[in-house]
């Protein structure tokens, strides 16, 4: 994930399968909590976030089939380019 639009600016890779519920506790101890603008999936990834903490706020359902994120959150851009 990025901290700006078009895989760009700062970064933080997840590797997977994981289950984080929250984006303020990340392994090294960063936090990204309401900074990810956009991100790139591997193969045979599912991802889904949402706006708002604790699951609120708009969803985004991303698979390897839907491709990457070129920005987030979805309120800035009415369609996804794959």
């Amino acid at each position: 994930m990025f901290d700006a639009p078009g895989y760009k600016g700062a970064e933080e890779y997840i590797n997977g399968p994981a289950r984080l519920e929250r984006l303020t506790r990340l392994p090294g101890g960063t936090s990204w909590q309401k900074r990810i603008r956009s991100a790139r999936l591997g193969p045979a990834a599912n991802v889904t976030v949402w706006t708002g903490e604790q699951y609120g706020g708009q969803r985004l359902m991303l698979s390897e089939t839907t491709g990457s994120s070129p920005a987030w959150p979805p309120s800035r851009r009415t369609a996804l380019a794959a």
